[in-house]
């Protein structure tokens, strides 16, 4: 049941505990105190950390380990998006995520939460050092204007669990080629790198 006695039901991977979502799920603005022509960026996180801490028996989280991603608003409404976070260390493509409609309904609330996080949150390769190695796979040079290099915990899904990762997320652009490179913390491999296309 939700908090308001309707039936739902949490959404989860069987095979490694990902948290999906909760199936059923219903609200609208106004339960929570706020009219369509009331939301702006900041009554809108506002409201998603109260309705989060409204469902985290149903989670099964601490909604202070969630903060705002994206906030912002489009054809009418809203698209939100919290990353999760272990002992201040966001998760990578993590979240809770919702849209809120033009009328202030919010029909669905999509997860990818990771239970049980553990790891060590000591990097023993440091920042500079990460973009060192990153910036000699590709002979290139810190992207101007991405995103800053960040430590963040890297999860990788496999047949049967998942295995995490302390990794610096560098973003790299050599010649006519952007990747993004995630550099373990610990020994300094590069555990993943995808091509990202930038629109210019």
């Amino acid at each position: 049941m939700d908090p308001h006695g309707r039936p739902v039901q949490l959404m989860r991977n069987e095979k490694n505990g990902i948290i999906t979502g909760i199936s059923g799920f219903s609200e609208h603005t106004r339960t929570y105190g706020l009219s369509e022509d009331r939301l702006n960026q900041l009554t809108v996180d506002s409201l998603a950390v109260k309705m989060f801490t409204q469902y985290a028996g149903i989670l099964g989280i601490d909604p202070s380990n969630y903060k705002a991603r994206q906030i912002f608003s489009a054809a009418g409404g809203w698209h939100v998006r919290f990353e999760q976070y272990v002992r201040g260390v966001p998760i990578e493509e993590s979240g809770l995520f919702f849209d809120i409609g033009p009328r202030g309904d919010i029909n669905g609330l999509t997860a990818k939460i990771y239970p049980g996080v553990e790891l060590s949150l000591e990097a023993r390769v440091s920042r500079d050092r990460a973009i060192e190695i990153a910036q000699s796979h590709l002979g290139g040079t810190i992207r101007e204007g991405s995103e800053s290099p960040r430590l963040v915990i890297l999860a990788q899904e496999k047949k049967h669990g998942i295995s995490y990762h302390l990794v610096w997320k560098i973003t790299v652009e050599g010649g006519s080629d952007t990747r993004r490179y995630f550099v373990s913390a610990d020994d300094g491999s590069v555990i993943r790198d995808e091509e990202l296309r930038i629109r210019d």
